[in-house]
């Protein structure tokens, strides 16, 4: 699953959701995983707890593995007046892009974690 939501504002303008974001399984410019590079940022894999109760058992193996970077967002939407598939179609919106702007982020902060050398 790409997404949980947790609960919805009584005015309906807002929902928390948990994103469940994939980690690219590429290299950084130290030439470890993007995956060990999160982990590292995150103090550890002991630090690693999901967010969210219940998850599957593959969804928390992944989260462990940090295949998948889980990020608690609040999705404002446009409108109160909106059907129940315009908001789904703003969370996926938000998904999208959140996912984008994540990557994009932790291609820069992460670029160079893990990297070792001598003067």
């Amino acid at each position: 699953m790409n997404y949980h939501i947790l609960s919805q504002e009584e005015n309906q303008r807002t929902v928390n959701v948990i994103f469940h974001i994939p980690i690219p399984a590429a290299l950084n410019s130290a030439g470890i995983t993007w995956q060990a590079a999160v982990v590292k940022e995150l103090g550890g894999a002991a630090n690693i707890v999901p967010q969210l109760p219940g998850i599957t058992s593959q969804e928390d193996s992944a989260l462990k593995a940090v295949a998948l970077y889980e990020k608690h967002v609040n999705v404002r939407f446009s409108s109160t007046n909106l059907t129940n598939a315009q908001r789904l179609a703003q969370i996926k919106a938000t998904y999208t892009a959140e996912v984008a702007r994540l990557v994009a982020e932790k291609q820069i902060t992460l670029n160079f974690m893990g990297l070792e050398g001598d003067v």
